[in-house]
């Protein structure tokens, strides 16, 4: 199970339509961090929620590792696993 502030990250995220799909899906977005390693340590915590996925983003201060939950079919789906 999840810690408390992975728990916490997850609940506080916000609900986006995913760029990176064809079609209207949704995902949850549960951190962004500077280090793999975090990135995956979360990755990894949140399985019990659902299918993960890292988006790496290049940006001015290196690279920002961001991690979604999801797929998701509908917002409402989303919103769920946010309010879980």
């Amino acid at each position: 199970e999840p810690s408390s502030s992975i728990a916490k990250a997850a609940k506080l995220a916000s609900v986006a339509e995913s760029p990176y799909m064809t079609g209207e899906k949704f995902y949850v977005q549960a951190g962004a961090f500077g280090i793999k390693q975090n990135a995956d340590k979360m990755a990894q915590q949140l399985l019990s929620y659902g299918q993960t996925r890292i988006l790496p983003s290049a940006g001015q201060k290196g690279t920002l590792y961001r991690v979604q939950l999801g797929p998701f079919e509908n917002r409402e789906e989303a919103s769920a696993v946010v309010s879980s």
